[in-house]
């Protein structure tokens, strides 16, 4: 399992031989990957291949540290950097830049796809596919007090395509990516105590929704080949929340976890806070358990709201998992300010543009539902399964896995993947291992391949299926 928490959790419970310890660790995982269904700059499918940091698991370094205060009463601390090995930065962005997927580009939420007919500059501001002019602009003109003309509606799509086409990627740029703030501690950082009757966290922790997805996925989380891969622009569920106050209990193979999250919003105690809880029952022959988390966004509006279930039996050297979880999500978060720009550059174009006067008395209306439109696409909806398989013997560990994103959005953005990987122990700190994995991308959909510590990104079209392979070295310390 990635999450090093519980490990700094379980050397601070056993004990050490010194009352203080402060001990340095880490993963460095480096390889050679190669990715297909990325979009070439002419828009044609193409592949990458790269030397990529974080594959089976995210390179880090941390240091934690335990000071006995007697009585049954640790103090223990966690910080955690994330590296990528490949450039020494501690950020990455997918493959594919700052595309975003072009479902962010249709009708309303509908999911309409690309028509034959579709305009040059239509073509060209929507990312190179989008519904006909005329429908985006029936759309984008709806609730007008008077009929607006086809052309006129041509038009309306038209400036707002153009504002999408500079809107979209400056959102991606500031969002889509890890740990684009350029944090030092970005994958944890907390202190608290350790006491008879639980353990105090605080700081930037794991959330528990992600703590029981992390459990019951075979992988771990680990590699492209879990489920956690299939929807990553917007993100699932949040892995990692800053500013929040924890309380943990394990009593035998029982784990439980409660998190508040303090949005820290000047004026408003309901913006930016997440809570969070989870529970599970584990031994070394089966285990079960859920988890569930809910946040506010930055309006103080509920937002993403994520269940996860999950089990596990071993059977000899096999085990076998299951995970499920369901996401919902009627108001993203961090989106409000995007949705604002959209609608203002809508028509601020509209009236300062002499050829688009007939638009003028609607600009205010066009603007709204641009907007609208826009701000559906990051609405969520949907449940996502994994299945997998493990087999151990001496030195060898294989993965099998089987996931599948059932989007219930009417985009019906559904991805499947299959995936094999395997892991050769060259001594208890080194392994060798390779990973394949098959993308199979539904009507809306256009999922890449990434790794444990990066996203995969957007593929160079929807209801496209790509692969990605990776052959790589991992150390941990």
């Amino acid at each position: 399992m990635s999450t090093a928490v519980l490990a700094a959790l379980s050397s601070a419970s056993l004990g050490v031989a010194a009352q203080t310890s402060v001990t340095l660790y880490g993963i460095v995982d480096a390889a050679i990957t190669n990715v297909s269904g990325v979009r070439t700059s002419t828009g044609d499918q193409g592949r990458v291949t790269a030397v990529s940091s974080g594959v089976l698991d995210g390179s880090r370094w941390g240091i934690r540290g335990t000071e006995d205060l007697g009585g049954g009463v640790r103090a223990i601390f966690l910080l955690e950097n994330r590296l990528e090995i490949d450039n020494g930065q501690v950020s990455n962005r997918p493959v594919s830049g700052t595309q975003v997927p072009e479902r962010f580009f249709s009708v309303g939420g509908s999911g309409s796809l690309p028509a034959p007919n579709a305009t040059a500059a239509l073509n060209v501001n929507c990312g190179g596919r989008t519904t006909d002019g005329s429908v985006l602009g029936a759309r984008l003109t709806e609730g007008a007090p008077t009929a607006v003309p086809v052309a006129a509606q041509v038009a309306a799509a038209q400036v707002a395509c153009g504002v999408y086409g500079q809107a979209y990627p400056a959102l991606a740029s500031a969002s889509y990516g890890v740990n684009i703030p350029g944090r030092l501690f970005d994958r944890q950082a907390f202190m608290g105590l350790i006491t008879p009757v639980g353990a105090f966290l605080m700081g930037r922790q794991y959330t528990p929704a992600f703590e029981t997805f992390a459990t019951f996925d075979v992988t771990g989380t680990s590699s492209n080949i879990g489920p956690g891969q299939l929807a990553s622009l917007p993100a699932l569920l949040e892995i990692r929340e800053s500013n929040t106050i924890s309380y943990r209990i394990e009593l035998g193979g029982i784990k439980a976890q409660a998190m508040y999250g303090v949005g820290e919003v000047v004026g408003s105690e309901k913006s930016s806070r997440l809570w969070g809880i989870n529970g599970s029952y584990t031994t070394k022959d089966f285990g079960f358990g859920a988890g569930h988390n809910e946040r506010t966004n930055e309006l103080g509006q509920k937002s993403l709201k994520t269940t996860v279930i999950g089990a596990y039996g071993v059977f000899g050297p096999f085990k076998f998992t299951g995970v499920a979880g369901q996401f919902k999500d009627d108001a993203p978060n961090g989106i409000a300010a995007f949705r604002t720009q959209v609608l203002n550059g809508v028509v601020a174009t509209i009236n300062t543009n002499p050829a688009l006067a007939a638009l003028v008395p609607n600009a205010a209306l066009i603007g709204r539902n641009a907007a609208n439109a826009a701000y559906d696409a990051f609405k969520q909806d949907g449940v996502v399964y994994g299945v997998g398989a493990e087999y151990k013997s001496g030195p060898h560990k294989i993965w099998a896995t089987y996931n599948k994103y059932n989007d219930k959005r009417p985009f019906d953005a559904d991805v499947e993947s299959a995936g094999l990987a395997y892991i050769y122990s060259l001594s208890p700190r080194t392994s060798l291992y390779t990973t394949f994995v098959q993308f199979m991308n539904g009507r809306t959909a256009q999922a890449l391949p990434g790794g444990n510590g990066f996203l995969g990104g957007v593929s160079f079209a929807p209801n496209t299926d790509n692969r990605g392979m990776a052959f790589g070295i991992q150390h941990r310390f």
